[in-house]
Parts: structure tokens; C-alpha cells; sequence
């Protein structure tokens, strides 16, 4: 028969007792949070009366998959008929909610709630325009000039058989390798890669001096 002392030690601690405690979420509580957050009660209502957390309703909310089928942010019909009218103007998110300027639990309405509110409401989506970013050029990539080049046009002093090829000439090839015309380009190849810059854009898309290119030497 163990001791005393040895009962004491394999007694359960007070963190053990609260971790198996019974859960909050009983047939009663969950019936509760499934009517209230279906008509749009606020998830602290919710848990202040259940006797949990926030989180914890909103946790228990989302593993039955509860949806809300209301507007809970109270849109009257005049903002709603606001939103679309100002919508269907091309005005940024942001603009409508500072042209709505409605006040909602002490905030004012940010652009966030003015696309949630846009997307429930059907509208169709746009693409931001060029004037949305501000005048920030950084994000408009303008295109890279690059020299362009005919193939049959290379002075025959440049052209280059594979014997005659330097390490900083360019390697682009040109014509039937079986036949006795066929040559290289031979132009100043680019620090960055193999050919010049003109062969290089025909190769890859882009400028040489792309943060694409590997950078391979020959």
C-alpha cells in the first residue's frame, strides 16, 4: 500500500486539473453562439456570456463553419446606394470611405470594410490605374533600349570562325553549321554573358545589364 507521502506526489498539479477540465462548449453554448453569430452578435457579446474568450468563440465559430448571412456593419440602403454610385465613378476605395465619412463603434470607415462592403455587393472589380500609384515611378519599369542587329549585315572583318573566337567576342552563331558560310557574330560581347548586347536580347528577352542573367564567362 503506497504512503502518504507517495500519494502526495502522484497527486494531479492545479495546471493538470484545469487542463482536463470540461469544456465550455456544451449542446447549450453551442446552440447559443450558433443562433447569435448567425444574426450578426459581435463575438465578445458572444464570449461574455458563454463565460470564454474572444478567441475562443470566434475558434469555436469557424471549426463548425459558421457563416454570418447579414451585414453585420449595419450599411443603410442610402450608403449602400453611395457606394455604388461612387463605385461605378472609378474613385479608389480609399476616396469612397473618406466621401462616405460615417462613424461605426468610434471608427471611421477604412478601405478594407468600403472592398468587403464592394465585393458583397456584387461589383465588379477593377485594376488599379497608373494615377493610383501616386506619381511613384519606381514601379513602372519603362523599357530598356537595346541595339538591334542583322545578321547579314556584320562586316566580314568582324566575323569569326570557332578557331578565330577571343573570350570577350561574341558567340552567337550564325547560319548552317555544315556549311562553309556559317560564322560568328565576333562583336564586343557583353561583360555579362557570351554575346553582344543586341544578341543577347534576341537570346534572353531582356537588357544585359537584367538581374536575370547568371552572369556566365567564357
Amino acid at each position: 500500500m503506497p504512503h502518504a507521502a507517495q500519494l502526495e506526489s502522484i497527486a494531479p498539479t492545479e495546471e493538470q486539473i484545469r487542463h482536463y477540465a470540461p469544456s465550455p462548449w456544451n449542446d447549450t453554448n453551442t446552440a447559443y453562439l450558433k443562433e447569435k453569430w448567425l444574426v450578426g452578435q459581435s463575438a465578445r457579446d458572444i464570449a461574455a456570456h458563454i463565460g470564454v474568450t474572444r478567441s475562443a468563440v470566434i475558434g469555436r465559430a469557424h471549426r463548425l463553419c459558421l457563416k454570418r448571412d447579414v451585414d453585420f456593419t449595419f450599411w443603410s440602403p442610402e450608403e449602400s446606394a453611395q457606394l455604388r454610385l461612387l463605385w461605378d465613378q472609378g474613385l479608389s476605395a480609399s476616396q469612397i470611405a473618406q466621401q462616405i465619412s460615417r462613424k461605426w463603434e468610434h471608427r471611421r470607415i477604412c478601405k478594407s470594410t468600403i472592398l468587403n462592403k464592394a465585393r458583397r455587393m456584387g461589383l465588379p472589380g477593377r485594376r488599379r490605374s497608373v494615377e493610383s500609384y501616386r506619381g511613384n515611378t519606381k514601379r513602372i519599369r519603362k523599357p530598356v533600349p537595346f541595339a538591334t542587329i542583322i545578321d547579314t549585315n556584320i562586316p566580314i572583318e568582324q566575323r569569326r570562325t570557332l578557331v578565330q573566337l577571343e573570350p570577350r567576342e561574341c558567340k552567337w552563331p550564325i547560319g548552317d553549321p555544315e556549311s562553309p558560310e556559317f560564322f560568328f557574330c565576333g562583336g564586343a560581347a557583353h561583360e555579362r554573358g557570351p554575346y553582344c548586347s543586341a544578341h543577347h536580347h534576341r537570346a534572353f528577352g531582356y537588357a544585359p545589364s537584367g538581374k536575370k542573367f547568371s552572369g556566365f564567362r567564357f
